[in-house]
């Protein structure tokens, strides 16, 4: 029997007492102020040694949205806590596996543009300043300048005060005013042929009238009352006065972040006021994609005609054209995807940044990458490692989208892999819970009772994990070759074949070339099929090019990779889109064998590019916009057959044909009242509940379904306390949580401009999502098609038809 009692303890000695000196009503921006402070023990008592203070300075309105409260490490530490208890059993260590089923595929995807479209460059000016620790002198004066940018509002300044033994906290609020406030209150986003409301708000914050020149520009891609991309007009603006003045921007074919400029003048007293913003235009469906991937024999032709761009938007195209003496795999277009990718489980995380560990300048120069600074790069990978350690959960392993989601044993060894190859490379990994990690997997290597989740072929699924934990383990010297044996001896019979490839590099590895041989061998042969057994994320093209990277690692004669090579083509061939772990597997495989001599190219380019290609390997272009009306002409010159891989994305002007594969979304439109809405009669300020119906043909568990929002519609934030509560809304007389609750999402995202969910579909095919929306800018937008796909098997998705405009019209206009 355990008791606990509590025992009280007074922090007056820990206790430090801040205060802010003498402030100001209100400050201009686009300044530096001085904040006082001064620091005391409490009591009366000395003021300890080496007291430190630090001063934050922040926007009371996001501040206010998750409710933030000024840290008080006092509270922190001095606070009843409940008692933390911990249960840990290692009595399945003492027992052996049961047979089980196949394991079901998880998340990931593709992050081409055909997939939910592009997202739009945003822009939020958002006032967040920290000073860092300050030293307080012998009195506990501390003067701590803030530069202040242009802002206007309220800001809270928050003190934390410390020693080695004390601490305490203090917070104000000051406001920040310009002499002129000028807001342009403007849409978050809009889609080519978008015609939004910006609206300029101006008040006079001074004590005089002022007459006031006033000029707003836009940059390319925008009109301004269709009259161009200027407009200006001179005002008067009495003293304390408001005014506002209405614009309609019109967003043209191009895309990205659109500058907004503006100028007053004739401020009395003040130089000219100038601010800067800018507006996302991004496309209102997805991208359209198409692929070449052949061979070029000695003295034939290809010819790319520019027909088959017809639809395309001329200044949306893009493409990648890859020439190589061997199959290329086009590691450009993978890179580029996997660093864009939008969506985040550790999954995609890993994935993201997997390419990053085989990346320099050189490789970046080669494959015409615009590559970031090295610094930026490194400082992406490790923000990469923290994100997934903070997703590791309490005995090492790691859940899909936190640390509380179930445990995923295929991935937890997929990241331990990734985090050993980052250390190899030179970033900073956390080494106690890289530890946990590898205590997990080497868990997982001997006792196969410790992999669970959500397993169809439990026996198969289990033997992947341990033959994917062996080879990792066995690469840092650490695999038990007693286990590697046990596991080829008595369960590889039902194993896949790339869990085979991996158990014979992990025993050749660790000193046993013999049965090594004998599972390479297994597993080589049974790759080579058309079809084979695949467990977690796997795909034919997932595991040819995960076992052609391996053995390359591995320096394995040519003879025993150039099948694999010849069946990863074939797999490829007809496939439209990739999920990340395919795309991260091409990479690693194409990386490579790059590194594998082979025949120099002997080819001539020309209409979009002149260009001779003589004496090299291989050779990657980036190719875009007009230059490929030129079309695209090569000529294989040499003796040798050429391969070529050209990857092009561009936007329609239209929405593109609608399409099913396996899966469908039906979408249909509530007010606040759980009636149907017409959302050609929208008022500014009114709630839109959108119903998403899904189904699929067949039991999915990888489903993920992205809605893109019109450019006049917002998410409602539930996080204001003025919002509707998703809760409270009923359709036919049934609450809307309740049909929610029925749905097994693992997970849902709500940004800027789309909702994201990710399901699963059991065994009913079927599922229904709600979300709520609120039309905020007056204007005629494009309301985006419906999109769905399965993540790790991409093929199955679907586009919706076109869905035509909406309008959000100004109160009383007809």
């Amino acid at each position: 029997m355990l008791g606990v009692a509590p025992v009280p303890l007074s922090a007056l000695e820990q206790t430090l007492e801040v205060a802010f000196g003498e402030l100001p009503a209100s400050v201009r921006p686009e300044q530096t102020i001085e904040v006082p402070l001064r620091v005391a023990a409490a009591g009366g008592r000395a003021l300890p040694e080496r007291v430190q203070v630090t001063l934050a300075a922040v926007d009371v309105g996001v501040l206010s949205i998750t409710g933030f409260a000024t840290p008080d490490p006092l509270d922190w530490f001095f606070k009843p806590a409940a008692y933390g208890v911990q249960i840990r059993d290692n009595y399945g260590d003492l027992l052996e596996a049961d047979p089980g089923e196949f394991a079901r595929l998880r998340y990931g995807g593709d992050a081409d543009l055909s997939r939910g479209g592009a997202q739009p460059p945003t822009e939020v000016q958002i006032l967040s300043l920290f000073s860092g620790a300050v030293a307080v002198d012998a009195e506990g004066r501390a003067r701590i300048p803030l530069q202040l940018p242009a802002f206007n509002g309220r800001i809270r300044l928050m003190a934390v005060a410390f020693s080695a033994a004390a601490s305490g906290s203090a917070e104000q609020e000051l406001q920040v005013v310009a002499p002129i406030v000028a807001e342009l209150n403007r849409p978050r986003f809009l889609a080519p042929g978008d015609s939004g409301q910006l609206t300029l708000e101006l008040h006079n914050r001074t004590q005089q009238a002022q007459t006031l020149t006033v000029a707003l520009d836009a940059g390319a891609g925008l009109q301004l009352n269709g009259a161009g991309q200027h407009w200006d007009e001179t005002l008067e603006l009495a003293a304390g006065a408001k005014t506002t003045r209405r614009l309609q921007a019109l967003a043209s074919t191009l895309q990205g972040a659109v500058p907004l400029s503006l100028r007053i003048g004739g401020i009395d007293g003040e130089p000219d006021l100038q601010r800067h913003w800018s507006l996302g235009v991004r496309p209102a469906w997805p991208a359209q994609v198409l692929d070449w991937r052949q061979p070029l024999d000695a003295g034939a032709d290809f010819s790319l005609d520019r027909s088959a761009l017809q639809g395309l938007l001329p200044q949306t195209l893009n493409a990648r054209l890859s020439l190589a003496s061997r199959p290329p795999f086009n590691l450009a277009s993978h890179f580029n995807a996997l660093k864009a990718y939008p969506y985040g489980c550790a999954e995609q995380t890993t994935s993201g940044v997997f390419p990053q560990l085989y990346i320099d300048a050189a490789t970046l120069a080669a494959l015409q990458l615009e590559g970031d600074d090295p610094a930026v790069r490194r400082e992406a990978v490790e923000l990469a490692i923290r994100r997934l350690f903070g997703m590791q959960r309490s005995n090492g392993s790691f859940g899909l989208w936190s640390n509380e989601s179930p445990e995923e044993p295929w991935l937890t060894v997929y990241i331990t892999d990734f985090l050993l190859r980052a250390r190899e490379a030179g970033y900073a990994v956390a080494q106690p819970a890289l530890q946990q990690a590898l205590e997990q997997i080497g868990r997982y290597l001997r006792n196969p009772r410790r992999i669970d989740g959500e397993l169809q072929d439990e026996r198969r699924s289990r033997f992947s994990v341990r033959a994917y934990a062996a080879l990792v383990l066995a690469r840092s010297r650490q695999a038990p070759l007693a286990e590697l044996r046990n596991l080829a001896d008595y369960h590889a019979d039902d194993a896949s074949p790339l869990a085979q490839v991996q158990l014979g590099l992990a025993l050749q590895a660790s000193g046993d070339a013999p049965r090594g041989e004998r599972m390479l061998r297994q597993g080589l042969d049974a790759l080579q099929q058309a079809s084979f057994p695949r467990t977690d994320y796997g795909s034919r093209v997932r595991d040819r090019a995960l076992a052609l990277f391996w053995l390359l690692e591995a320096s394995a004669a040519q003879e025993r990779w150039m099948p694999l090579l010849d069946g990863l083509q074939q797999a490829l061939a007809g496939r439209e889109w990739l999920s990340t772990q395919e795309r991260n597997a091409l990479f690693l495989a194409g990386q490579a064998l790059t590194r594998i001599p082979s025949a120099a190219l002997q080819l001539q380019l020309s209409g979009a590019v002149e260009l001779r290609v003589d004496g090299v390997a291989r050779r990657d272009l980036r190719l875009a916009g007009e230059e490929l009306l030129r079309g695209l002409q090569l000529h294989n010159s040499g003796e040798q057959t050429a391969w070529i891989a050209l990857h092009l994305q561009g936007y329609s002007d239209q929405p593109p044909p609608a399409y099913s594969r396996g899966i469908r979304v039906e979408r249909r439109f509530f007010d606040a009242d759980g009636q149907p809405l017409a959302l050609s009669q929208l008022q500014p300020g009114e709630a839109v509940l959108v119903e998403l119906q899904v189904s699929s043909d067949e039991s999915m568990h990888d489903a993920l379904v992205v809605d893109l929002l019109p450019a006049g519609l917002e998410l409602e934030n539930q996080n204001l306390s003025t919002s509707l509560a998703l809760g409270e809304l009923q359709i036919d007389g049934e609450s809307i949580a309740e049909r929610m609750a029925l749905n097994e999402i693992r997970h849902q995202e709500f940004r800027d401009d789309r909702y994201v969910a990710a399901l699963a579909l059991g065994w009913q095919h079927r599922a229904r999502l709600y979300y709520l929306a609120r039309a905020v800018t007056p204007g005629r937008y494009w309301l985006p098609p419906t999109y769905a796909e399965s993540m790790y098997s991409p093929e199955i998705r679907h586009l919706g038809a076109d869905a035509g405009v909406i309008e959000v019209r100004v109160p009383g206009a007809r």
